[in-house]
């Protein structure tokens, strides 16, 4: 099933101290469904930020002011909640970020 294969997702804030990425179960499902997984989309140089890759989104728990999600905020890269990866498994669909968009119901 690979109802993902035009995503190109970014995780952040899902990691426990010492899990890797591909251990974690949203990689697992994210790549099951087609997705690309990047590890991190931008590279630092001194105090110069370079965007090496544009994410499609970037999936975590909650909105925090993480590196990876205040850049996506400021490059209008959607930052979605982790549920909207289940709930297209679930119905085998790739679902709209819309009702999963975590920066709606936020004071920013």
């Amino acid at each position: 099933m690979q109802i993902l294969k035009d995503e190109k997702i970014c995780f952040s804030g899902i990691l426990c101290k010492g899990q890797t990425l591909k251990n974690h179960p949203f990689y697992i499902r994210a790549v099951q469904l087609g997705a690309t997984v990047l590890e991190t989309f931008f590279s630092e140089e001194g105090n110069e930020i370079k965007i090496t890759q544009r994410p499609t989104c970037i999936l975590s728990r909650e909105y925090s002011k993480t590196k990876k999600l205040m850049l996506a905020k400021k490059y209008n890269i959607p930052i979605v909640h982790v549920n909207w990866l289940d709930y297209s498994f679930l119905y085998s669909i790739k679902l709209k970020w819309e009702p999963f968009n975590l920066l709606i119901n936020t004071k920013q």
